[in-house]
């Protein structure tokens, strides 16, 4: 049995570590961690290249996507973050920030006092690679 997630302090963004030429596959993402040992992905949601995004993980549920941090955050897993050479690289799209904008507003909803941090604001060798507090400093806003 799940944990209930209640009172979310952040919203943890990391990603794939994909260049920006390869396709995300949920499934063969889903198996991975079913075979590691896990219940599901770990996030509450991954968002993919052309800013899809999909609710893995209820968000009324403790995830399993930043160790130490589960029990208070909301996990968001970007498609991406690799160069073709495997070499860091903020190659998110344009779709992927209007999702990750939209998908803040709505947790928020949920969680008012959540705040967007990058995974490696709690461990400094992780990822996405740019940094989500000016990110959202810069382009949050009310999507409606």
């Amino acid at each position: 049995m799940k944990r209930k997630l209640k009172n979310a302090s952040f919203l943890i963004v990391s990603c794939t570590n994909t260049p920006a030429t390869s396709t995300f596959d949920l499934e063969h993402f889903r198996a991975a961690r079913l075979k590691e040992g896990f219940s599901d992905t770990g996030w509450h949601y991954i968002i993919t290249r052309d800013g899809g995004a999909y609710a893995d993980c209820p968000l009324d549920e403790v995830g399993t996507h930043t160790q130490g941090r589960d029990s208070v955050s909301v996990g968001v897993l970007l498609e991406g973050g690799a160069g073709a050479d495997g070499k860091v690289e903020a190659n998110y799209t344009a779709a992927q920030y209007a999702t990750l904008n939209i998908l803040l507003w709505n947790v928020k909803q949920v969680h008012p006092l959540i705040n967007p941090i990058g995974l490696h604001d709690v461990n400094p060798t992780a990822k996405p690679h740019f940094n989500v507090l000016d990110f959202f400093g810069e382009h949050y806003d009310n999507p409606s």
